[in-house]
C-alpha cells in the first residue's frame, strides 16, 4: 500500500541523507506525492517535472534535505 510505503520512505530519505543532500524520485503517484511533499519537514522540493515514458507519464522530483 503506497500510502503506508511513501511516507516512511520520505522518512528514512530524510533521516539517511546528509545535510543538502539530494534524491531523485520518480513515481506515478502523482496524488500522493503531491500531498505527501508538503508534509515533509527536512526535505525541500528543488524542482518537480511531469515526464513522458512510454505512453505513461510519471513524475520526477529532485529532493534536497534542508
Amino acid at each position: 500500500d503506497n500510502a503506508r510505503l511513501y511516507p516512511a520512505f520520505l522518512a528514512e530519505a530524510e533521516r539517511l541523507l546528509v545535510p543538502g543532500g539530494r534524491l531523485v524520485l520518480l513515481s506515478h503517484e502523482i496524488k500522493l506525492l503531491r500531498r505527501l511533499l508538503p508534509q515533509t519537514r527536512g526535505l525541500s522540493v528543488r524542482r518537480g517535472l511531469r515526464v513522458w515514458h512510454g505512453g505513461h507519464r510519471p513524475g520526477i522530483w529532485l529532493l534536497q534535505k534542508q
